[in-house]
């Protein structure tokens, strides 16, 4: 199987859920991934087994011999499908002459109506996903979107949700339980953190997404503002934002409570050491952070 992915690092979402489903499948057998942009020298890490990721020039030509061949092609997202449309000058002779599956990830009315790039994507894409044979959503609501598009009449369109990868750590030694016996049910272990009833403990306050206008961050910068000083703000991500949120926070006088910790690629120990996660997005096409929390 081939996947098209306009680029892999940074990872968000989309990115992410590329690189997770690629490392599992790579597992089991031949995965080609063309990477349209960028040099993703370390985001499948070492242990990867059966998969050729291509980049550069070479992705292009391999872009276009896949699109022609008829294997089975997945491309991720509508970056995508205009890359291909644009970069790699692909056109079909007619529709569904190639096995392709349009997966989306992005595609919401809430954020057509705050990012203008998407809609000039959507329209650059169009031709590509008008001529996929099946287009995968990975929400009822990116799905909705879909079929109201109107050039995807006659394609299915179907759900399946984003995979979510789980590490487990170990346990500080100071914390660990006992294992118990086979014989023996396992224990239940406490929540509770050590300074819960101290009123002076730092409370930290995590936020995960990149820092665009959909994600809503500055009503949480604002909300800090109204707790009281124990309440620290940590954001992981980046994003066109950054500056304006930094700002709000200097305004407000929260800045040596709020941290900007910008991209992040392992986010469970920030996770680990937080007391509260807070989503403002005005709209979410999935919601990974939160089912990784």
């Amino acid at each position: 199987m081939t996947f098209v992915a306009y680029r892999l690092a940074p990872a968000s979402g989309l990115e992410r859920a590329t690189v997770d489903l690629v490392r599992q499948l790579a597992d089991v057998g031949p995965v080609t991934v063309i990477v349209l942009r960028g040099q993703p020298d370390t985001v499948f890490g070492p242990q990867l087994r059966h998969a050729e990721v291509i980049t550069g020039f070479a992705a292009l030509r391999r872009a276009r011999r896949a699109m022609r061949s008829g294997a089975p092609l997945v491309v991720c997202g509508l970056w995508a499908a205009a890359s291909l449309v644009v970069i790699a000058a692909v056109r079909l002779r007619r529709p569904n002459d190639a096995a392709v599956i349009h997966w989306e990830h992005s595609l919401l009315p809430q954020r057509l109506d705050h990012d203008r790039r998407l809609g000039h994507v959507l329209r650059l894409g169009r031709s590509s996903i008008a001529r996929s044979r099946a287009i995968v959503c990975v929400s009822e609501g990116v799905a909705k979107a879909v079929r109201e598009l109107p050039f995807s009449g006659g394609i299915p369109v179907s759900v399946v949700p984003n995979m979510i990868t789980v590490t487990e750590r170990p346990r500080p030694k100071s914390t660990e339980q006992p294992r118990p016996k086979s014989t023996e049910r396992p224990r239940p272990t406490s929540t509770a953190r050590p300074h819960d009833g101290d009123p002076n403990r730092v409370v930290m306050v995590l936020g995960i997404g990149s820092l665009r206008t959909l994600k809503n961050y500055e009503l949480a910068v604002r909300a800090l503002a109204e707790l009281p000083p124990r309440f620290h703000l940590t954001l992981l991500g980046d994003g066109p934002e950054r500056v304006a949120l930094q700002r709000l926070s200097e305004q407000l006088g929260v800045e040596a409570r709020t941290t900007f910790a910008g991209h992040v690629e392992d986010v469970g120990c920030y996770l680990e050491h937080a007391d509260l996660l807070v989503h403002p997005s005005r709209a979410e096409t999935f919601g990974l952070s939160i089912l990784e929390a």
